[in-house]
């Protein structure tokens, strides 16, 4: 009997059964099926030594990679109404009557006042998108569908998703008159409500401007005042994307105390800070946090179309210049910018053009703004408004490049031919009323006095007719947000999420 072999080169010193080792006889004792690590896939028309007979192993869960239900908060938060037209009205008392002397001489008669009404409209609009799923596809037998074994129900479920994401998402930035097909969204029927000029909303006392400070305590009590003070009104929540409040939670850290290494010191402590309700002279406000509320992704200098059918990108005429003027608020920015322009429609948006003269960032004083030119043809589908974007401040001439750029604001196409904001005939002025990388905040009752989402048909699946062997259907929602009472509503301007100025 031979030793134990503890390497492959004892075969070839010591014998085998009492005989010597070949060569082929070492190979024949290391052969032996194997699993390898090929998948079942790649292994068509091979001969393997036993790949081949592996059962593919599939995780029996779905993994969702894009945004779930739980991340959609402002839709399912505004009251739903039913609506009965494709043009909804309402009414509103706007006063019980003109402030006239009450008091009087004994035996007079009071001066008679009538009450203020007003009557108000809004249009239906009306949103979907459309799905297919092949006939072979709904009789196979699916894996990594958390038990789903239903094609159709799952596909049907995604372009509900898809559908509720982009309801969301307009919600708050959704305008009419920048794309036709879309509803009003609380935005812009808060400026519509409040003011008809960007001067008058601006220093209206329901707009507080953080000029790119952290959300705090004082704005807050500063919105809900506004609210409840100036305007009648109840307040109960507060919503912004959640960068402002986990940036608004970081101002209690370096506040919190904590006792360590004596008596009575915190041992297996949960550290941290969690805002729930905001607690203000006028009583608590809930938080929410919605990922797609105030939704405005930023791009970069080279940001190619996002559509096909996105209108032709802006040309470059005059570079962007400085100008002197009283009305602007670079007064606390300024410094070195770049901007840029696109052209969009109801369908996207097209390539970014830079502004700057050969990238070079503009340096903007503390008593300039900031005049933008650009041309553009219509190509085979028409332009509806060009959005504005800016770099950061501080970028150089060797960042613009890797540098993000924020949308600060939009102008519809007869807004640019006319002139925007103290700019001639196409030509856009930029006085720094918003700020790049900041997000807003809403505070307000969550009530049907204040606001709701009137539907003339909730979100519904619709199939269409069979013309080949698959299932077509559409996901589809009439309606559209109503503000009942805008100046019940507080918006929060230039909230900055990175650090303060």
């Amino acid at each position: 009997m031979l030793n134990p072999i503890n390497n492959i080169d004892q075969y070839f010193a010591q014998g085998f059964e009492g005989g010597e080792v070949g060569v082929n006889q070492i190979q024949d004792l290391m052969k032996a099926m194997s699993a390898g690590e090929t998948t079942g896939r790649t292994l068509d028309g091979t001969i393997t030594s036993g790949s081949s007979l592996k059962a593919e192993s599939l995780d029996p869960t779905l993994k969702i990679l894009t945004n779930r239900d739980k991340h959609i908060v402002f839709w399912k938060m505004i009251p739903k109404q039913k609506a009965y037209n494709t043009v909804e009205e309402f009414n509103q008392l706007v006063d019980y009557g003109s402030d006239v002397g009450i008091s009087n001489l004994e035996g007079e008669t009071p001066t008679f006042v009538d009450s203020q009404f007003r009557r108000e409209s809004v249009l239906v609009r009306y949103m979907g998108v459309a799905g297919e799923v092949t006939h072979p596809f709904t009789l196979t037998r699916l894996g990594g569908t958390s038990g789903q074994q239903n094609a159709m129900a799952i596909e049907t479920y995604n372009k509900t998703q898809l559908l509720i994401r982009g309801i969301d998402k307009l919600l708050a930035t959704g305008d009419n008159d920048l794309v036709p097909t879309e509803f009003d969204g609380v935005f812009k029927q808060h400026y519509d409500g409040v003011s008809t000029t960007l001067d008058g909303y601006s220093n209206d006392s329901s707009v507080i401007d953080a000029r790119g400070y952290r959300l705090n305590d004082e704005r807050v009590e500063e919105a809900v005042q506004a609210v409840v003070n100036n305007n009648f009104g109840n307040v109960s929540h507060i919503m912004s994307s959640p960068i402002v409040f986990s940036n608004y939670v970081k101002e209690f850290h370096e506040s919190k105390r904590v006792m360590v290494g004596q008596s009575g010191a915190v041992v297996g402590a949960t550290m941290g800070q969690s805002v729930n309700t905001i607690q203000t002279q006028n009583g608590a406000i809930d938080v929410a946090q919605d990922i797609f509320f105030d939704w405005g992704p930023a791009k970069t200098y080279d940001h190619a179309t996002t559509n096909a059918k996105a209108p032709a990108a802006p040309t470059l005429t005059t570079t962007a210049t400085v100008q002197t003027d009283t009305s602007t608020k670079f007064t606390d920015g300024a410094g070195d910018y770049v901007w840029g322009v696109v052209a969009g429609n109801r369908y996207g948006e097209s390539a970014m053009l830079i502004l700057n003269s050969g990238f070079t960032p503009l340096t903007v004083g503390a008593t300039e703004a900031v005049d933008l030119d650009w041309a553009h043809t219509d190509g085979a589908y028409a332009v509806t408004y060009f959005k504005v974007f800016r770099s950061p401040k501080g970028v150089t001439a060797t960042t613009y490049a890797t540098c993000d750029y924020y949308a600060i604001f939009s102008v519809t196409a007869a807004e640019w031919a006319a002139g925007y904001d103290g700019g001639g005939a196409g030509n856009v002025r930029d006085r720094n009323r918003s700020l790049p990388n900041t997000k807003s905040a809403l505070v307000w009752d969550n009530s049907i006095d204040v606001y709701a989402f009137k539907q003339l048909a909730p979100v519904m699946k619709m199939d269409l007719a069979i013309t080949a062997p698959s299932f077509r259907f559409m996901v589809l929602c009439y309606g559209t947000p109503v503000l009942f009472a805008p100046k019940k509503m507080s918006k929060i301007v230039n909230i900055g999420v990175t650090t303060n100025p």
